[in-house]
């Protein structure tokens, strides 16, 4: 699903997909990428790859299922232990700031914009405390992606997710994402999800943002009073 949202979905078709996301994990890809991205990073080319290749190799699985070639008794990481570990070295190797820095200069690329978001998200469980000024500029980048590709499903649905992530961390993050306008922008993106998702022409990709965005809410509403007035005053029920 993310390949074919991020535009690759060409690479769906390969056979054993998560066999070579483990594969790349293993042989240290992950590094190959970042230090590409360090080095180039005016090739709009390379850094649109490069953020589609983080977000792969950060996503989360749908099970929990062990590498195909898992024996029983023998020493071998999970894909799920694998991913996990790809983004804490991506978070220690300066790789947020390397996906921040190519949403910031690739404003108007649609592609990028996506996989960007995705992994942005993805790698928000990995920050500390002491890394605020970091999740500051993502939060101001993500809902500048928000804003400027409201017409797409993907851009707004990622940084949904993504908001969800960061509405975890911390009260303080969640009242910082409702004063920069968070809580408006995923009761509209909500509210237009669920008008566009509407049978018999449903968008499934507009429900699903609908979902993150509603799921982004509840996050932002839980042990937050504040909050839960902001989103009672935006209309959100």
């Amino acid at each position: 699903e993310a390949l074919g949202f991020c535009g690759a979905s060409q690479l769906q078709a390969a056979p054993a997909q998560e066999d070579l996301v483990t594969s790349i994990s293993r042989s240290g890809g992950v590094i190959a990428i970042l230090d590409g991205m360090q080095r180039f990073p005016a090739c709009e080319g390379l850094q649109d790859r490069g953020c589609l290749c983080l977000a792969l190799l950060t996503a989360g699985t749908e099970d929990n299922k062990v590498s195909a070639d898992y024996t029983k008794g023998k020493h071998q990481e999970s894909s799920v232990l694998l991913r996990s570990q790809s983004r804490r070295l991506v978070v220690r190797q300066g790789g947020l700031e390397l996906l921040l820095n190519a949403m910031q200069r690739f404003q108007r690329n649609l592609l990028l914009q996506r996989s960007a978001a995705m992994a942005v998200g993805q790698l928000s469980t990995e920050l500390r405390t002491k890394e605020s000024n970091m999740e500051n500029k993502a939060l101001q980048l993500l809902m500048q992606a928000m804003r400027k590709h409201k017409r797409d499903a993907v851009v707004p649905r990622y940084v949904a997710a993504a908001l969800r992530q960061f509405a975890t961390h911390s009260v303080d993050m969640k009242t910082l994402i409702a004063q920069r306008g968070g809580i408006e922008e995923l009761q509209e993106l909500a509210q237009r999800g669920l008008q566009e998702a509407m049978p018999p022409h449903g968008d499934l990709q507009r429900r699903a943002a609908a979902t993150e965005a509603i799921g982004a809410l509840c996050h932002l509403a839980s042990k937050h009073p504040e909050n839960k007035l902001r989103i009672f005053d935006a209309g959100c029920l």
